[in-house]
């Protein structure tokens, strides 16, 4: 459609003038984080510029082979998630198998071998949802 191709044609406002560049520049130099940048822009120079703007520019700048990136504090280290570790919640170090248990478990003669609803009570584990 004639609409289609005039939106993709039409330039958006750059708001990162080479000013603007300078000034955040300068800024991630002296150790401020984007957020700081953000806020002191709005507040002192009365520009409204997103931490996310200042993020992009920083790794664009990086991907040229800049480094702007070095002056963030977390140094871009990536989130580590739990999913693919193998410790932590969900994952019990040298668990050994419910069927590998002795002989003498099945006796329940011991505190420890008792099942958890005999020693709490009927009704009284927070996962019972029957109250």
């Amino acid at each position: 459609m004639l609409t289609d191709s005039r939106r993709l044609a039409a330039t958006k406002a750059n708001k990162m003038t080479p000013h603007l560049i300078l000034l955040i520049e300068g800024k991630l130099e002296d150790k401020w984080s984007p957020e700081q940048i953000s806020g002191w822009l709005t507040n002192e120079i009365h520009t409204t510029v997103s931490h996310e703007t200042i993020y992009r520019h920083i790794w664009n700048d990086k991907r040229l082979g800049g480094d702007l990136h070095s002056n963030l504090r977390r140094k871009g280290k990536a989130y580590q998630s739990r999913a693919d570790s193998q410790a932590g919640r969900g994952h019990i170090k040298n668990r050994v198998s419910i069927d590998e248990r002795p002989n003498i478990v099945d006796d329940k003669s011991r505190v420890g071998d008792w099942e958890i609803d005999l020693v709490i009570g009927k009704g009284r584990c927070t996962n019972d949802h029957s109250r």
